[in-house]
């Protein structure tokens, strides 16, 4: 068993240990210690890095209540070896993960919704809930959060007597069994947690909810708080005034300017696709053979192709197929089509004689045949209705 430092004092970050293991482990080395404050992951929260006696610690796990602490060289047992946490890593998860807690307690008190799902990413936190909150009723939460923390109020961690856990309103669904520690944030909320936690709610800073959606029925969360949620906000306020200055847009204004610049995107796209459609019209060559209007334009795209098929097939009863290719290429793109026909016939002929592939409906299809033009004309003048 190792002696777990975090768990009586989250704020040690250095220490002094003895080596009481060390093994080969994926090309590098596992090492167990007396005592430590890396902290294992667990709980959603990652585990610590540092270094041990300068040697980088890379991972670290605990299994039957040892802790081991991978490392990237050998430290002989009955070392004795200093170990320095990386601090502001685990800061930074600490104001997080008591961010969590706050949000998942002030949830439950609100509306008896359960945390059924938490992990710290390296871009966000996200919170599983059991049940749907809208917009607005996450508003109210992350302000009463906000008011939590500016009230300053303690978080502590202990271990009671199942005595007293049986008596406690705990939030998580847990088994009452002894040696299970809480952590408790004075006056919002009371949870089973093996992770270090900020001594007060001041120290989280800010929660700030970034995103939410129904997942499985309840609802996703996704937040920051503290120093991440300020990196967050500095870096959006970084790419608004970048896009100030793009649109020459004044402060508060942006959205509406993109609205604008979007609404004159759409305008140009209709019409440069009317342009592109009168050309493909202009651009169209068409035959008849066997009572097949045939169409070919070259260079053309699937739109160029359906606007073409469409004129085509007006007034027409027959069949009717539009081609395209390059001259650097041997294949076509097509499209066949016909008011009142069947066209299965003449689609089954192209594959047996062409390799044509694609597919659609009785009067409709689609796809490429590998031939040029000229193979393609060959073939459906050998064509028999």
């Amino acid at each position: 068993m190792t002696d777990k430092l975090f768990e009586n004092d989250s704020y040690i970050n250095e220490f002094e240990a003895k080596v009481l293991e060390c093994a080969e482990y994926k090309e590098r080395y596992k090492i167990v210690l007396d005592k430590t404050a890396f902290f294992p992951e667990g709980g959603g929260q990652k585990a610590d890095t540092g270094f041990l006696n300068g040697v980088k610690v890379i991972d670290v796990w605990e299994k039957d209540g040892t802790v081991y602490h991978e490392v990237s060289e050998k430290l002989e047992p009955g070392t004795v070896v200093k170990g320095e946490i990386d601090w502001l890593q685990r800061f930074y998860r600490m104001q997080n993960h008591s961010g969590e807690h706050l949000i998942s307690g002030i949830i439950h008190a609100l509306y008896g919704y359960n945390n059924v799902g938490f992990h710290m990413g390296h871009d966000v936190v996200t919170l599983d809930v059991d049940g749907r909150i809208s917009i607005g009723e996450l508003k109210d939460v992350e302000e009463r959060a906000n008011e939590a923390i500016y009230e300053n109020v303690p978080i502590r961690a202990f271990v009671p007597k199942k005595s007293d856990l049986e008596r406690m309103d705990i939030r998580s669904k847990i088994d009452l069994t002894e040696g299970i520690r809480i952590v408790e944030i004075e006056g919002y909320d009371r949870c089973a947690c093996c992770a270090p936690h900020v001594a007060k709610t001041g120290e989280i800073g800010i929660v700030k909810i970034l995103n939410s959606y129904p997942n499985k029925g309840g609802t996703r969360i996704e937040l920051l708080c503290g120093h991440d949620a300020l990196e967050y906000y500095r870096k959006k306020l970084s790419d608004n005034t970048e896009i100030m200055k793009l649109l020459s847009a004044p402060d508060g204004q942006t959205a509406e300017a993109v609205r604008k610049l979007l609404d004159s995107i759409s305008a140009y796209k209709t019409e440069i696709r009317s342009l592109k459609d009168k050309l493909a019209l202009a651009k169209l060559k068409v035959q008849k053979i066997n009572s097949v209007a045939v169409g070919y334009l070259e260079d053309a795209d699937f739109d160029d192709l359906r606007v073409c098929i469409n004129q085509l097939t007006v007034g027409n009863d027959g069949i009717c197929a539009v081609f395209s290719g390059t001259e650097n290429t041997d294949g076509c793109m097509y499209i066949v089509s016909s008011e009142s026909s069947d066209i299965a016939k003449f689609m089954q002929h192209l594959k047996d004689t062409l390799n044509a592939k694609g597919g659609g409906k009785s009067n409709y299809s689609q796809g490429k045949v590998p031939a040029n033009f000229g193979e393609i004309i060959k073939a459906i003048e050998n064509y028999r209705v």
